[in-house]
């Protein structure tokens, strides 16, 4: 059983981990808030970011990487990066002063709805 549920645990840190790589993940820095890495817009593809999070473990800065993000919709980069800009991380000194992670986060093409 143990086994089990280290597998488990295992494959959700990969799930996770692989949607956030540099060092913020490396470094075994906990991600405080729920986030799926997923997200819906006008259309659907991945964007890229490189994201800062301060010793407080607030993010402070979210910046879009063009090699990787394929989604040109502004409105859906600003919904995309206040979101990221909400999550919360475990706070500590040992950590660097700026902590930087490559986030990919998913988009789906959101459902039409009348005004």
């Amino acid at each position: 059983m143990n086994y089990l549920l280290t597998a488990i645990l295992a494959m959700f840190n990969f799930c996770v981990f692989s949607q956030m790589t540099g060092d913020l993940g490396t470094s075994g820095r906990k991600l405080l808030s729920n986030y799926s890495f997923k997200s819906s817009g006008s259309k659907a593809g991945v964007i890229m970011l490189d994201v800062v999070v301060d010793i407080d473990g607030n993010v402070t800065s979210t910046e879009v990487i063009p090699a990787g993000t394929n989604i040109v919709s502004t409105p859906t980069v600003m919904k995309i990066k206040n979101e990221v800009r909400l999550l919360k991380f475990e706070k500590g000194y040992q950590f660097p002063k700026f902590h930087h992670a490559t986030f990919k986060i998913e988009v789906s093409k959101a459902p039409y709805t009348a005004g």
